[in-house]
């Protein structure tokens, strides 16, 4: 994970607190930040489409990374048959 990638993370993180009251609905930033870490060893996310996207795409892939993250082990998998729709393809975890 580069520091680039980091940050674009944070800020998705920012835009998606700033869009819904995230800290209850779906938990601490560090949760989340630790799941968009897992989609984008999963599916090599493409950051700035998401950050680009409109408020629907975006909270989209969010929430839905979120809800499909299977954390019994780190990296956790999106599964569930969830795609993210900012996924590049799928790396080697």
């Amino acid at each position: 994970m580069n520091k680039e990638n980091i940050t674009k993370m944070v800020e998705a993180c920012k835009r998606f607190e700033r869009l819904h009251d995230a800290d209850e609905l779906f938990g601490e930033r560090m949760s989340r930040m630790m799941d968009l870490e897992s989609a984008d060893q999963q599916f090599k996310m493409d950051w700035d489409a998401l950050l680009e996207a409109d408020d629907y795409e975006f909270c989209h892939d969010v929430a839905g990374i979120h809800r499909h993250a299977d954390r019994t082990s780190y990296p956790a998998q999106i599964g569930g048959c969830f795609l993210p729709r900012f996924a590049g393809q799928e790396g080697n975890s």
